[in-house]
């Protein structure tokens, strides 16, 4: 689904309850010549864990995905583990915004 503002919304599994947590994890183009962010947003979402369920908001420019924290993943386990995705050369250019 493409957002008045131009960012696309995609979600790889089904609605949760409000009560459901997540921790927001937001990426920005760095480099001009690096992909732009639908490519980013896959590669993003593919080099994280499988099991973990997460939406994402994707620009140009800026991928926002927010990760659902659960039985399997607290929100510093997260943290980590998104921290050691941006270092995979599939994310050159892009970096984790603070």
């Amino acid at each position: 689904m493409t957002t008045p503002d131009g960012t696309s919304r995609r979600e790889n599994s089904p609605r949760h309850d409000e009560t459901t947590r997540y921790v927001e994890v937001a990426a920005v183009r760095r480099d001009g010549t690096a992909p732009a962010g639908p490519t980013t947003a896959i590669r993003l979402m593919g080099l994280l864990p499988t099991h973990w369920t997460c939406t994402a908001e994707v620009g140009a420019d800026r991928v926002r995905l927010r990760i659902a924290q659960g039985a399997t993943a607290d929100r510093a386990e997260i943290r980590r583990t998104v921290s050691t995705v941006f270092v995979d050369t599939a994310l050159r250019g892009w970096a984790q915004e603070a």
